[in-house]
């Protein structure tokens, strides 16, 4: 029995009794990897298959909201979620009679589904209040292929006590004020440097993208050794060489400098905002904040990125009840309890609305912040999405290699190309 899949004692007896059946009449027997394939259940609507890949935290996450779904609704529709790797792989060698009802999928596993043509999301099914950096998550050639499930940015964590003895405002800095203040904060006697760096892809990216390089053309070829490119790395070398940037192999070491005091700012993903938090609170007492990395005129534009979720099943019964997930799914209450499990962020307006009215007075406002960051991030227009051309494994490691190389005496536009032509050359023309 797959240790990772929960039943619900009905269906518990449901697969006992299609067992037995099976099993006299000589039919072959039935796995756990493969419960979709019961005939006659889920297409009438008695069960929704749903298989995700996830093997830390959001497996747990996932699991209790289909708790609490099958309690929701117990004479109707049973959610059965299930565990397997390596789905990409897996699902495009499935008949649809062996396929799941729904599936969670990155950006990147939902343009393998679209190309091998799995998804069947309706258009019609869509909601109105989709943020618009979800929606082009999971968008190809203009059509959404799969509906946002959660979603993160990367945002500059900030001891904002020290800030203010130094003189810089994050709401309004700009990337000259970053590459002042990062010096202004450092001093070698006692440790204490401006601006902390994890050696990890999304940061350098979100870098460029608030520096406003374009990263991706219109021909799907990267292009963040632009101009724009080349004067964010530029700063970034200025203040690595002079110790003022420090880049960190290890992610837990740049959060517990920071912790400590002894870092004035830190970039890292709004997922880790929790665990920052609680490091900050054992470890100093300042003030923590988070704000837009800076931009050439101003906060610069935020790189999201996230999971999403997606139909298998033609329009049919089957896809009507798996609809019925999806929606529910999708309810500001659902997502207020899934982000409060993953720290991911809501997909919708409403479940960002939802989310800011459940916050009490005791609440920390980086919270609050945070939402208010996202819808701003909305309106405005002011984001960018991480680009699938960077989620080759070749293309990712040059980006943290190019982080390392900007410690050197390499200039910093040959460094941006270096990682461009890496990158590029993972492009399926």
């Amino acid at each position: 029995m797959n240790a990772n899949t929960r039943f619900s004692p009905k269906i518990t007896r449901l697969l006992g009794f299609w067992l037995l059946i099976s099993l006299l009449s000589g039919c072959a027997a039935l796995t756990t990897e493969s419960p979709s394939a019961i005939p006659g259940a889920a297409a009438q609507g008695r069960l929704v298959i749903l298989w995700h890949s996830f093997t830390d935290t959001r497996q747990d996450a996932l699991l209790q909201l289909g708790d609490r779904f099958n309690a929701e609704h117990p004479n109707n529709l049973t959610l059965i979620i299930e565990y397997h790797k390596d789905l990409p792989a897996l699902l495009p060698t499935l008949s649809p009679e062996q396929r799941p009802d729904l599936v969670i999928a990155t950006p990147q596993d939902t343009q393998i589904y679209a190309a091998h043509g799995l998804s069947a999301l309706a258009p019609e099914t869509i909601p109105t209040d989709l943020l618009p950096m979800g929606r082009e998550l999971f968008s190809m050639e203009g059509a959404l292929q799969a509906l946002p499930l959660g979603l993160a940015t990367y945002v500059l964590y900030t001891n904002d006590d020290w800030l203010r003895d130094i003189g810089y405002a994050p709401s309004t800095a700009i990337l000259e004020d970053l590459r002042l203040s990062t010096c202004r904060a450092t001093d070698f006697t006692s440790g204490q440097v401006g601006l902390g760096l994890p050696s990890q892809p999304g940061v350098f990216l979100a870098l460029l993208a608030a520096g406003e390089s374009v990263i991706v053309g219109d021909d799907g070829y990267i292009h963040f050794d632009d101009p724009a490119g080349t004067r964010l790395g530029a700063i970034v070398k200025e203040g690595v060489r002079a110790a003022c940037i420090r880049t960190f192999a290890i992610p837990a070491d740049g959060v517990e400098q920071f912790s400590d005091s002894t870092m004035a700012m830190l970039v890292e993903s709004s997922l880790n905002r929790q665990d920052i938090a609680a490091a900050v609170a054992a470890d100093s007492n300042f003030t923590l904040k988070l704000a837009s990395l800076p931009g050439p005129t101003g906060p610069g534009a935020t790189l999201w990125y996230g999971i999403g979720i997606l139909p298998l099943q033609p329009s049919g019964q089957r896809y009507e009840a798996a609809q019925t997930v999806l929606n529910w799914l999708l309810q500001p209450e659902t997502q207020i309890e899934w982000a409060a499990q993953t720290q991911y962020l809501p997909v919708s307006i409403r479940g960002l609305d939802a989310q800011r009215a459940m916050l009490s007075a005791q609440d920390s406002t980086l919270e609050s912040d945070l939402l208010q960051f996202t819808r701003q991030a909305a309106e405005n227009g002011s984001w960018v999405i991480w680009p699938p051309q960077t989620q080759g494994k070749d293309c990712r490691t040059a980006l943290v290699h190019a982080l390392t190389a900007l410690n050197s005496e390499l200039p910093a536009h040959e460094v941006l190309q270096n990682a461009a032509a890496t990158c590029n050359a993972e492009i399926v023309p």
